[in-house]
């Protein structure tokens, strides 16, 4: 686990860093003359369980004055206006002699990837079936958060909500009308857009995990259900959230439910049944969950879980260098999409 200097002297780049979980494998990979350092976690335990948090939850904690302090103001103003998470001003570099490093990403830089993102979606009409709804730019057609809602949410992650913020958080489409309120401890939010046929209930719990209930997309362009996850993942990381769980239907030959092999592709890991071990032993694909299907035998196991797979209760690891994550980024990739948004 990355641990940061949280203070004035310590540049953005390591705030972005501070509390994120990494292999053992890799080399711990800062700047010239930087105040970190980095301590084991034991298997299965997370940041939070040791009293860390995200360094954006901590960022989110100082005084608007530290905040244009440590980012800049122009990297400040992006960061306030949503045009990037406090991830994004982390740049990474391949150094023929050193490997890996990664440094503070310069304002040009962030100016230029807002831009490109932008240029990229471009503007949503309704008849472009070929290209996925415009995710970013805030235009949902009405947003109604309670303020209970808005409470528990700063609560649970530590950081100010507004009902535009949780729009932005679950990644609500153009045109959407999210409702949000608070459901015993936890938070819901409830996404529909009537003309696209989208339809979408997550539910924040006070332990950081997050709820799938249910994610219907019936009229959308292709790829919009693999954008807005993607967008998810990317916001959910940045509150400092832990995982996402949902229950998976479907089944080979369903014409209706294919979440069973849709959520995989996208990350998802789920134990196998003994029945299943069995069965992909005697396929030579051996596995004890989709991580290893997946990952071990990649299409060879993607293609046996197409044809035998079956619903049940998955789960998407947030935490940075998760198996989960790397399986989104690859298959961003496979889909022409680059990594998910950081």
């Amino acid at each position: 686990m990355w641990l940061s200097s949280l203070d004035l002297r310590t540049c953005a780049m390591c705030w972005a860093m501070h509390g994120t979980v990494h292999p053992l494998s890799e080399r711990f990979a800062g700047h010239i003359q930087d105040r970190c350092t980095s301590v084991p976690l034991l298997e299965g335990e997370s940041p939070e369980d040791v009293g860390i948090s995200p360094g954006a939850v901590e960022f989110a904690k100082r005084s608007a004055k530290d905040q244009r302090f440590i980012l800049g103001s122009g990297k400040n103003a992006l960061y306030q206006d949503g045009k990037i998470a406090f991830s994004d001003v982390v740049v990474e570099n391949e150094d023929p002699n050193w490997g890996l490093e990664r440094n503070e990403r310069t304002l040009g830089s962030l100016e230029a990837m807002v831009d490109r993102r932008a240029k990229e979606s471009g503007p949503w009409r309704p008849n472009a079936k070929t290209r996925p709804v415009e995710l970013l730019d805030g235009r949902a057609d009405s947003v109604t958060v309670t303020q209970n809602a808005m409470d528990r949410m700063g609560e649970i992650y530590g950081r100010d909500f507004d009902p535009e913020s949780i729009a932005r958080l679950v990644a609500a489409p153009n045109g959407a009308k999210v409702r949000a309120d608070v459901d015993g401890d936890a938070v819901f939010v409830d996404v529909e857009h009537a003309e696209l046929k989208i339809e979408m209930q997550r539910t924040f719990r006070p332990d950081k995990t997050v709820r799938h209930n249910f994610t219907e997309i019936r009229g959308a362009p292709q790829g919009t259900g693999l954008d807005i996850f993607s967008r998810q993942v990317a916001n959910y990381v940045d509150i400092g959230a832990k995982s996402i769980d949902n229950e998976a239907a479907g089944f080979p030959g369903d014409d209706k439910l294919n979440g069973y092999f849709t959520w995989p592709r996208y990350g998802f890991n789920m134990q196998l049944d003994y029945q299943a071990k069995r069965a992909t032993a005697a396929a030579d694909v051996p596995a004890d969950n989709l991580n290893d299907l997946f990952t071990v035998y990649q299409m060879k196991g993607v293609e046996w879980w197409r044809k035998n797979g079956y619903g049940g209760e998955m789960e998407f690891d947030l935490r940075y260098g998760s198996t989960s994550r790397d399986r989104l980024d690859r298959y961003l990739e496979e889909k022409g999409k680059g990594r998910s948004p950081r």
